[in-house]
């Protein structure tokens, strides 16, 4: 193998003594693309442990000196030199694409040796989203003619698992800062709630409408939120956002402690434990499992009640969630 022997003598390739193959087996194209004797592409955990990460440069490197190169060449220059594994997630997904993973082996095709890589597989419209699906990348055969390889330099050792653990810790962050926008939107929204209600106690001397149901609510506070999307709770398990039915028909001034007096609260809690509460001075915040125990208390005040109850269908027909939602 005339390249593994120029490697060698440069003393750059010395991580392949063990495993590099003696012989380069001979393929046809149509054999190499059926994909038996050499697989096409590979799922990240599946990449055999013998095989190194190195950096490869190459005679005219970036005018197709490869088989098989990945779709990476339009927008590689836009990711920055590469970082070390222990720096951030994202510095390190970014050095591991400039990065071929091979055990040495060579094959013969056309009559031109070409040595055996794998790359990692990004697609464009992934590299683009804002929300990038990282269990979609995987390993894709890169060849790479022997004669144009002009430099190997050793990286730092990556093994198929590391890689695996870090596209999981990349898919977790980009759940969770999805997870952390969705639920400032959230919490947004709970505000407008809370002040549309506010608004329309003034409006009503103080006095709370004297609705029986959330949905009755809704239909009420319509004209004051001009947007139904207030009235949605946002959260990933399913739920919305309720009244608290023993304020309906009392007036704020009864109210001792408003700040720590449940108004709106969120019937389910996130898949952190936590839920939305809206409380009776408009303020709104997140609260855990254990002060949603202490605030439930509020939820069953016996007030002064004023005037008479409305009727149980009281604005429904204007409710925007009528029907998608616990009245």
């Amino acid at each position: 193998m005339r390249v593994m022997k120029n490697f060698l003598r440069l003393g750059l390739f010395s991580i392949f003594l063990v495993t590099s193959i003696c012989f380069a087996q001979t393929l046809t194209m149509a054999e190499l693309l059926q994909g038996d004797k050499i697989k096409l592409q590979l799922p990240l955990a599946d990449l055999p442990s013998h095989y190194k990460s190195v950096e490869l440069g190459q005679t005219g490197q970036g005018a197709g000196g490869g088989l098989f190169e990945t779709l990476m060449g339009s927008f590689m220059g836009a990711f920055g030199p590469g970082q070390e594994k222990g720096d951030s997630p994202e510095a390190a997904f970014f050095s591991l694409m400039s990065l071929s993973f091979t055990d040495g082996e060579e094959i013969t095709l056309n009559d031109a040796k070409f040595l055996v890589t794998y790359k990692l597989s990004v697609d464009s419209k992934m590299m683009s989203s804002k929300e990038p699906d990282f269990s979609k990348v995987f390993w894709k055969l890169c060849l790479l003619k022997t004669s144009e390889i002009r430099s190997i330099t050793a990286s730092q050792s990556w093994s198929a698992g590391d890689v695996v653990k870090l596209m999981t810790d990349l898919q977790k962050k980009v759940s969770g800062a999805k997870d952390a926008a969705q639920a400032t939107a959230s919490l947004s929204r709970a505000k407008q709630f809370g002040l549309s209600l506010v608004i329309c106690i003034n409006d009503r001397e103080d006095i709370f409408p004297y609705v029986q149901s959330t949905s009755s609510l809704r239909g009420v506070l319509m004209p004051y939120a001009k947007d139904p999307d207030v009235f949605t709770s946002g959260n990933p398990d399913g739920g919305s956002m309720l009244f608290n039915m023993s304020l309906a028909g009392t007036s704020s001034s009864e109210i001792e402690s408003p700040q720590n007096t449940v108004m709106l609260y969120d019937s389910q809690p996130w898949p952190d434990g936590r839920r939305i509460v809206v409380f009776a001075d408009s303020s709104a915040r997140f609260v855990d499992a254990a002060e949603w125990t202490a605030l439930k208390n509020t939820l069953n005040l016996k007030l002064k009640k004023y005037g008479q109850p409305l009727p149980k269908d009281h604005m429904v027909e204007a409710d925007p969630l009528r029907g998608k939602s616990p009245a």
